[in-house]
Parts: C-alpha cells; sequence; structure tokens
C-alpha cells in the first residue's frame, strides 16, 4: 500500500487529521478544564470575601451556615480557624461529620490547593489570612470537584466517541478525493501507453487538464517531438546509408562480373581493382563512421589528452585534403601563432579535418577556404569558414543534429549525416563549444573553442 502514491497520500493524510485532531482535543480539554476551575476559584473568592465581610460587620456568622452549607458532606464547607490552627468555626456540613480543613499554607495571599474532603470527593480550597479588630484569622472556603470533573470526563468520552467517527469519515472522504485525484493521471497514464512506437505522431492533449498535469503533458509532448524527430532522422539515415552503401556494392559486384567473363590484359584489371578498391574505401568511411557513432552512444569519447602544437595540426590537416582542394581548384589559408594545448590530439585532428573538408565539399569551384586560430586568456578559437554555398536558417539549429543532412547536401555529394555530430560530441568531450554563421550563397564560418587548461 505504502509504495503507491494513493497510499502514501491517504497515510500522511491521516497522520496529519490525527495529530491535529489529538492538538485540538487537547486544546479544548485544558481550556474547559481552566474554564472550570477558574469558575470555581471565583465562587470560593467570593465566599472568603462574604465570610471577611461578616466578620469585619459583627454579623452573626450563621448567616453563612445557610443552604448547602447546612448539608452534610454537601461539597461546600467553609472553615475559620487562628493561625495555629485552633477552629474559630465551621459550616454545619463539617460539623455534622465532625470533619476540619487541613490548615496549609497561611499568608496575607490567596492560596488554592486541591484535597480529598470528607466522603473522599476531591475538594479545591481557597485559604487565606486577615487581620481584623478581632484578630487574626484564617478563612477558607472549599467546593467540590466531583460534578465539574464528571463534566470534564463526559468531554473527554465524547471525544473519544468522536475521534473513530471523526477518522471514519475524514478516511472515506479522503480515499475519495485522492481516488478522484488520481484517476485523472489513471488516465494520463492510458493516453501515454497509447502512444508506440507505431504511433509516434500522438501527443497528449494538453486543453483541459489540471494546473499539476500540464507541465507534465507539456514536457512529453516536447520528449515526443524530440524522439520523433529523432526517429525520422535515424530512418532517414537508414535509407541514405543502404543507398550509399549499395553503389559501391553495385560498383564491386559489376567489376567483378565483368572481369570474371573472360580473360582480359592486365591493364584492366588493374583498372577494375583501382575501382574496386575506391568503392571499397568509400564503404570502409561509411561503416566506420556508424561504428564510431555506436561507441558514442555507448561510451562516450575517452580522452587521450597530450601536449601539442595546434597551429602544427591545422598545416597537417590542409596537407592531407590536397588532393580534395586542388581537384576543386580550391585556394586555402591558415593563420595564427603557434599555440601549444593539451588535449587529444587524434580527437581534435578529426575534428578539424571533418571541417575543412566540409568547406571544400560545399563550396563552388575555385572557391576559398580560411582556418584562422586565436587564443585569448583562458581559450584557443579555431575558425573554418568558406564561400560556399551556405546553410539556411531554418536548417542551422539542426546541423549538428545526427543523421541529419541539408537538402542542398544532398543534392551536391554523398554522405552520412554524421560529421558534424561527432564534431560537436568532440569539443563538448575537451569542455568546448562550436557556433556557426552562415548565410545561402555567401558561405559558412564553423568556430569552436577549447579551453588551454583541462
Amino acid at each position: 500500500m505504502f509504495s503507491s502514491i494513493k497510499g502514501k497520500l491517504i497515510a500522511w493524510l491521516f497522520l496529519i487529521f490525527s495529530l491535529l485532531f489529538a492538538a485540538v482535543a487537547i486544546y479544548l480539554h485544558h481550556e474547559i478544564k481552566e474554564i472550570i476551575t477558574g469558575a470555581v476559584d471565583d465562587h470560593l473568592y467570593k465566599e472568603v470575601q462574604l465570610l471577611k465581610d461578616l466578620i469585619d460587620e459583627d454579623d452573626e456568622i450563621s448567616e453563612a451556615e445557610r443552604g448547602e452549607h447546612s448539608l452534610p458532606l454537601s461539597g461546600h464547607y467553609y472553615q475559620l480557624s487562628s493561625p495555629d490552627g485552633k477552629i474559630i468555626a465551621r459550616s454545619p456540613s463539617l460539623a455534622i461529620v465532625d470533619a476540619t480543613l487541613p490548615l496549609g499554607k497561611v499568608d496575607g495571599r490567596p492560596h488554592f490547593t486541591e484535597i480529598t474532603g470528607p466522603g473522599k470527593d476531591r475538594l479545591r480550597v481557597l485559604s487565606q489570612h486577615f487581620t481584623t479588630d478581632k484578630g487574626a484569622v484564617v478563612i477558607q472556603a472549599a467546593e467540590t470537584l466531583e460534578e465539574p470533573y464528571e463534566l470534564i470526563g463526559e468531554f473527554r468520552e465524547t471525544l473519544f466517541i468522536l475521534f473513530p467517527i471523526s477518522f471514519i469519515i475524514s478516511i472515506a472522504g479522503i480515499v475519495i478525493i485522492t481516488g478522484s485525484a488520481l484517476s485523472r493521471l489513471d488516465r494520463f497514464s492510458e493516453n501515454v501507453e497509447q502512444i508506440t512506437e507505431k504511433h509516434l505522431d500522438r501527443r497528449l492533449e494538453e486543453a483541459g487538464l489540471e494546473l499539476e498535469l500540464l507541465p507534465l503533458a507539456t514536457a512529453f509532448n516536447d520528449m515526443m517531438n524530440r524522439l520523433e524527430q529523432s526517429f525520422k532522422r535515424q530512418g532517414q539515415f537508414l535509407s541514405d546509408a543502404s543507398h550509399d552503401l549499395r553503389t559501391p556494392t553495385s560498383v564491386i559486384k559489376s567489376h567483378c562480373d565483368i572481369i570474371l567473363k573472360k580473360k582480359r590484359e592486365p591493364e584492366a584489371y588493374i583498372e577494375a581493382l583501382q575501382k574496386i578498391s575506391m568503392s571499397s574505401e568509400r564503404m570502409a568511411n561509411i561503416i566506420s563512421r556508424i561504428l564510431e557513432v555506436a561507441r558514442l552512444d555507448n561510451k562516450g569519447f575517452c580522452l587521450a589528452r597530450s601536449d601539442f602544437d595546434v597551429l602544427a595540426l591545422l598545416g597537417d590537416a590542409v596537407k592531407m585534403l590536397e588532393p580534395k582542394v586542388k581537384s576543386k581548384d580550391i585556394t586555402i589559408t591558415v593563420h595564427g601563432e603557434s599555440i601549444s594545448i593539451s588535449a587529444d590530439r587524434e580527437k581534435v585532428f578529426e575534428a578539424v579535418t571533418d571541417l575543412i573538408e566540409n568547406a571544400i565539399k560545399y563550396n563552388k569551384r575555385g572557391g576559398a577556404v580560411n582556418v584562422a586560430l586565436k587564443r585569448n586568456e583562458k581559450e584557443l578559437n579555431i575558425t573554418v569558414s568558406d564561400t560556399g554555398i551556405g546553410i539556411a536558417e531554418n536548417e542551422q539549429e539542426k546541423i549538428f543534429d545526427r543523421f541529419y543532412r541539408t537538402d542542398t547536401s544532398r543534392g551536391i555529394t554523398e554522405g552520412t549525416g554524421l560529421g558534424l555530430s561527432i564534431v560537436k560530441a568532440i569539443i563538448d568531450a575537451h569542455g568546448g563549444r562550436i557556433e556557426l554563421k552562415s548565410s545561402p550563397g555567401e558561405g559558412s564560418s564553423f568556430t569552436f573553442t577549447l579551453p588551454l587548461s583541462s
């Protein structure tokens, strides 16, 4: 029961209700007792003052012997004593049963005590010392507490009866309220369960939802939007990868079939093997990218840091891409000073190479690529800019997503749509960041930063 939200909610509400009920009951019990005791004390104080007034006016004290004071064990008593305890007078209710009130503490202030009196009744006694014309006297008045305590007991019994009734009513109310509240969550869960891999386009209806569920529905719909886009990109990637792999596979198979049909000159075999080698290299590149993404998903990048010169690394990357630069008559320049950094040289080289290769790939013939290296106090900046086709504004925020390829890129060259996502992952792993500035028809500029200290 307590493993569910409903069970925990009921338990907590019951605990809070019980504590609140107990606190209210204790408070009311205390207040009622104080009120009743206060009323008894007021009555006793008036009786003592009446007795003192009778003494001061030389009236017969017998005037106080009427009513309940005249009945034996009535619970209403008075007594006049000397400071040394000698009885001067007492109510008939005491005298008839030959009982007295204990003297207790005697001074000029009133003192209230509770004692067991005649007949084993609980009594509230007020004792006060007075000095009169006739000398010092201690006046005492007593009232039974049996009736007030019976009233308090009845109130306590009423509380004991009300508690289980209130408990049952409150539990029923709590169950109904929590059931009603959580039923909405159950319906929410049912709607979520209806969204499967075959219905990724479905969304939770946000209109009319309770305020508590609205943020959850909004977050879930946002997550489903991202998930749907991811599935679409992966589906597109599988389609593109299948097409990209089918092409070199077909080339290899067709050349093998042609060569095997009949004997040919050595030059023909060499030409066929060269084409097979090129197709195999293309297949290996596609497979390598796929495996790299798989490793990234499973473990992320494990950086092998070492100190190296970044400017020299940029030169090595440009040198490796010289054949592609010459094939498109691209002018490529590198600017910057020698900067040493501690990072994973192989990964940084891969990121730089991918950016420069993209700048060449999507550039116009006879265009230019500029690679700039700068540093500030805490980081270095590497900017790769080109004079190519550029990237539309609505595609720039998606350009680093895995499997994403712009429509423009499809028309120019083949690719996996993984290069820039891997570049971003490499830079993120180093604690850097990458930014893109681009305008269609004017070229693109990628700038990434790396911290100078790891």
